[in-house]
C-alpha cells in the first residue's frame, strides 16, 4: 500500500538525541548578576541576623560565599576560571557589604535614626572607615573562606548523569 506509515529504527552506533542532553552555553554576564543578588541577599541577611540575634556569626560569611559561587555557577552555566573569579570577588563583596549594613543598622538603632536615611548618607570614605576599624584578626579568617568557598563553588562541574543501561 502506498500510503503506509514508515517507521525508522536508530542504529547501535548512533544513539538518539534528547534535548536535555546538550550542556547550556555558558554566559558569564548572567553569572555576574546572579552574584550580585546572591551577594546583596546574604549581605542584607548578615545585618538581620546580627540585629536579632546580637552576635556577628562569622558563619555566615561563608555560607554568603556558597550562596554567590551557587548562583554564579547555576544561572551563568558556567565552570571556568573566570567564573569562580567572579564568585570570589563577589563573594567579598557580600561580606563587606554585610559589614557595612549591620554596622549602619546598628548605628541607627542607638543612635534612634531611620536606617534609610543613614545609609543613603554613607560616602566611600565612612565605608573604608567602618570596614578597617571594626576588623579582627578571626573576620579575615572567615573572608578567606568565604572567597575561596566563592571561588569553588562557582567552578565546580555538576557530576555527569548517564542513563541506565
Amino acid at each position: 500500500m502506498a500510503n503506509e506509515p514508515t517507521f525508522t529504527t536508530q542504529s547501535a552506533s548512533t544513539p538518539a538525541q534528547s534535548p536535555f542532553d546538550s550542556a547550556p552555553t555558558p554566559n558569564l554576564a548572567l553569572g555576574i548578576v546572579a552574584g550580585i543578588v546572591g551577594a546583596a541577599v546574604g549581605a542584607a541577611a548578615w545585618a538581620a541576623i546580627t540585629m536579632v540575634t546580637g552576635y556577628h556569626l562569622g558563619l555566615v560569611a561563608i555560607a554568603i560565599g556558597f550562596i554567590v559561587g551557587f548562583a554564579v555557577r547555576k544561572l551563568g552555566n558556567g565552570s571556568s576560571l573566570p567564573f569562580g573569579i567572579v564568585g570570589a570577588v563577589l563573594a567579598a563583596a557580600g561580606c563587606a557589604s554585610g559589614y557595612v549594613l549591620t554596622a549602619v543598622a546598628v548605628t541607627a538603632t542607638q543612635e534612634a535614626l531611620p536606617f534609610m536615611s543613614l545609609l543613603s548618607q554613607l560616602t566611600v570614605s565612612d565605608v573604608r572607615n567602618v570596614l578597617v576599624s571594626g576588623f579582627q584578626p578571626m573576620d579575615g579568617l572567615f573572608y578567606a573562606i568565604a572567597i575561596y568557598e566563592g571561588f569553588k563553588v562557582a567552578m565546580v562541574k555538576p557530576a555527569a548523569t548517564h542513563a541506565p543501561g
